[in-house]
């Protein structure tokens, strides 16, 4: 009952303070309109509609590190989690470094993802198991977009490795809003370094 009460009382307070109402919800009505499109216009600048099934369902997680700081999940935790498989539908983890890669004799610094079957899948990228994906981008700049790029000898850090394929061009900084050069399988021990 308390609170009909002060709501009637709070009605009658504003009905005779029409000005003070007024500017109030004009500040409630900016304020609302305001966080909405801000919201929309950052969701434009970082989301953008991709040509998957479900990805509404695809979720990152990340954990709290020593420091406090939001970081990326931990190999250890990612098997934890997997290990837990009534958790989630599918789990994949990427990791993504700056790598020295070797091409046609040139070294360049690259952006290598590694990935495991479960992202690749669902990023429809090429088997990994075949060899290495290189990026749309990559394809043009530094393969001339040749049809034939498919077997093509590189180096990441040293290792041979052959391009199995390449990335669907919708695929452009679609992790974490970086550029990926190449997508590799994601192994234990390139974790570990």
């Amino acid at each position: 009952m308390t609170f009909l009460t002060d709501l009637r009382y709070s009605l009658r307070s504003l009905t005779r303070t029409p000005g003070l109402t007024l500017s109030l919800l004009l500040t409630i009505a900016l304020g609302i309109g305001s966080n909405v499109s801000l919201r929309g216009f950052v969701r434009g600048l970082t989301a953008r509609e991709l040509p998957l099934p479900g990805i509404e369902t695809v979720v990152s997680l990340f954990q709290w590190g020593a420091d406090y700081a939001v970081g990326p999940v931990c190999y250890g935790g990612y098997l934890s989690l997997k290990s837990h498989s009534e958790l989630f539908e599918s789990l994949g983890a990427v990791r993504e470094s700056q790598e020295t890669i070797t091409l046609s004799g040139r070294s360049l610094i690259m952006s290598v993802a590694a990935a495991t079957p479960e992202i690749a899948e669902l990023l429809h990228l090429p088997s990994l198991d075949e060899g290495v994906v290189i990026s749309h981008r990559m394809w043009q700049a530094e393969f001339g977009g040749k049809a034939g790029v498919c077997g093509e000898e590189l180096q990441i850090e040293g290792v041979e490795t052959r391009v199995a394929g390449v990335a669907p061009d919708w695929l452009e900084g679609v992790y974490l809003g970086r550029a990926v050069d190449i997508w590799r399988p994601l192994r234990h021990a390139s974790v570990q370094g």
